[in-house]
């Protein structure tokens, strides 16, 4: 169930939507949100907006996780390269964090099963 209150320290139309069935998992038995508006007929336009946003939150919160396609896991491996090395090109950081990413290098180096607890 869903309606719109008002604030009393502002005035202002607030949305709040029950949550049921995701309440162990999200913590909170309501979500509010300001619509940031005194004009009714105007909350009624955010609102709506505002609604349909939420039950696309919960939709996500609802759905079961799903794995990664490997082109899908290189493609966020090769976004995460780029921006390290875009990151690391003017200024490469402090010698301690290259000498202990060599140290755990060598320590996972040549044992595949190393490199999965890594």
């Amino acid at each position: 169930m869903s309606k719109s209150q008002r604030a009393k320290e502002w005035n202002l139309l607030h949305p709040r939507a029950r949550l049921a069935d995701l309440t162990a998992s999200f913590g909170r038995t309501e979500v509010p949100k300001s619509l940031r508006t005194r004009e009714t007929a105007e909350a009624k336009e955010r609102f709506a907006t505002e609604y349909a946003a939420i039950q696309r939150r919960w939709a996500a919160l609802r759905a079961k996780p799903e794995p990664l396609p490997l082109k899908q896991i290189l493609s966020l491996a090769g976004r995460v390269y780029q921006r390290l090395t875009a990151t690391l090109e003017d200024e490469p950081g402090e010698s301690p964090i290259w000498e202990n990413f060599g140290r755990l290098n060598k320590k996972v180096s040549g044992d595949e099963s190393r490199l999965e607890s890594w």
